[in-house]
């Protein structure tokens, strides 16, 4: 055995330690491999390097870009949504229909990527039926590694060997060569999971799991007792407050109630917005107040409103992509100790509401404009999760401290999920009918998805796995 071969071992093994201790970032430790190799002297830097001007990597990349964008316009929301439908309350119909899912679509995007999809999904179903989410993400895992099995583009092995054959002249592999196998496997997959491997799980959820669970929009509104204050109003055609814009009618001065956001309804469909100073009433709106039953009241009599049912599942997924809640702190060099919330404009200068404050302990939900604020108060504010998020740059005066569970399912492109699917259709035609090269397809693909608005430009060094 020659000295160099012993150095490419000892560097495989060094790297082997180091992505199953954990404490190194696995990207990082590829870059140090690579510098061991060409400090070693086993590769020349040219050499070290040449893989980076390989197809099969811009390839990668893209399909990641393409896979975001399946995930910012919703389209996996969607998916999941069907497959809830479908399967009910029955576990192993759940179990199955996750499992298809995860398979077929994973046959056009990373593991990893499909993982990150439908993680929300069955986390939602697990919950829904009361389930132990370990009997649900399992069989996700299971499918979505086969998922690389269906497909050209399915895994990068796959990719690479398909490159390899070309580079060597040989005919390559076409896009669905891997197709049968991948099926076969996956259904024998379901198959097990569903008779046996779910069976092997605990089917009693544990008491460390739901005290883990993210706290969701309205787990944070009954922290501080205002479950029984949300309040959702339909303003009539004979109402006062029509034509007139939110920053006239004063709705927190004249009645108590907090004005968070308005449902709209656009050419027959629902549009979801929080309250701007300068959005105005319209007929037919529904608007989202929070306060007391009697405020409440006093506020639908003064203004000829009407009380509504509360939003489905569904609608409220939809109505908190818009209008969002979270806790934040005041930092302890804040300007804003001392001062009172009408001092210091708060709503106008953030164009947030405040909902409630917790007070040395105490919950303070009525008079919170003329409040003193103190280090250590927490708000809770209601508004825009553009709004919110920039509150995040506000370190000098606030310290978020949690973001509801549907921060993590925000899709800010779900409008367009039409375009994304047309784009992930003709990119997989074009590769099946080889009418471009297959890096140059799913290239063209990650580009269309960027040009369409279907994934944010500034999002991307984020969303390639590195």
């Amino acid at each position: 055995m020659t000295d160099q071969m012993l150095i490419v071992l000892g560097i495989l093994a060094g790297a082997v330690v180091l992505f199953a201790s954990g404490r190194v970032r696995p990207d990082v430790v590829a870059i140090l491999v690579v510098l061991a190799l060409n400090l070693s002297g086993v590769l020349t830097i040219q050499e070290s390097l040449a893989g980076f001007g390989q197809p099969v990597v811009v390839l990668i990349a893209a399909v990641s870009i393409v896979g975001e964008g399946l995930i910012a316009t919703g389209v996996s929301h969607r998916l999941g949504e069907a497959v809830m439908k479908a399967g009910g309350s029955n576990e192993a119909r759940l179990v199955a229909l996750v499992m298809v899912l995860a398979g077929t679509v994973g046959a056009f995007m990373s593991s990893s990527a499909i993982v990150a999809m439908f993680i929300p999904v069955v986390m939602a179903i697990a919950n829904k039926i009361g389930l132990n989410r370990k009997r649900m993400l399992m069989p996700l895992s299971v499918a979505a590694l086969i998922s690389g099995m269906m497909t050209l583009i399915a895994s990068s092995p796959n990719m690479i060997v398909e490159d390899t054959l070309r580079a060597r002249g040989l005919a390559p592999f076409g896009f669905f060569s891997w197709t049968p196998f991948g099926a076969a496997v996956l259904a024998t997959a379901i198959a097990f999971m569903v008779i046996v491997g779910r069976n092997m799980l605990s089917r009693q959820t544990g008491a460390e799991e739901a005290g883990a669970r993210q706290p969701s929009a309205f787990d944070l509104l009954a922290s501080y007792g205002l479950d029984n204050k949300w309040h959702r109003l339909q303003v009539t055609r004979g109402s006062s407050l029509v034509d007139r814009s939110v920053a006239q009618m004063q709705l927190l001065d004249r009645f108590g109630t907090v004005l968070v956001g308005f449902e709209k309804h656009p050419h027959g469909r629902a549009q979801f917005l929080p309250a701007m100073p300068e959005t105005l009433f319209e007929p037919d709106d529904a608007i989202y107040v929070v306060g007391s039953e009697e405020q409440t009241q006093q506020l639908t009599a003064a203004n000829d409103l009407a009380a509504l049912p509360r939003l489905d599942q569904r609608q409220r997924h939809e109505a908190l992509q818009e209008v969002g809640i979270a806790e934040i702190m005041l930092a302890p060099e804040s300007k804003l100790i001392g001062q009172t919330l009408r001092e210091v404009e708060f709503s106008s200068r953030y164009d947030l509401n405040i909902l409630a404050i917790r007070h040395r302990g105490e919950k303070l939900t009525t008079q919170l404009e003329d409040q003193i604020l103190d280090f250590g108060d927490t708000l809770l504010v209601a508004g825009g999760w553009g709004e919110i998020q920039r509150l995040r740059n506000e370190v000098e005066d606030f310290v978020v401290l949690t973001l509801p569970a549907e921060y993590s399912e925000l899709m800010p492109a779900r409008h367009r999920a039409p375009i994304a699917v047309t784009i992930l259709v003709a990119m997989v035609a074009a590769m099946a009918a080889e009418l471009v090269a297959n890096a140059a397809a799913v290239l063209i693909a990650a580009l269309a998805m960027i040009a369409t608005r279907c994934v944010k430009l500034d999002a991307i060094y984020r969303i390639v796995n590195w």
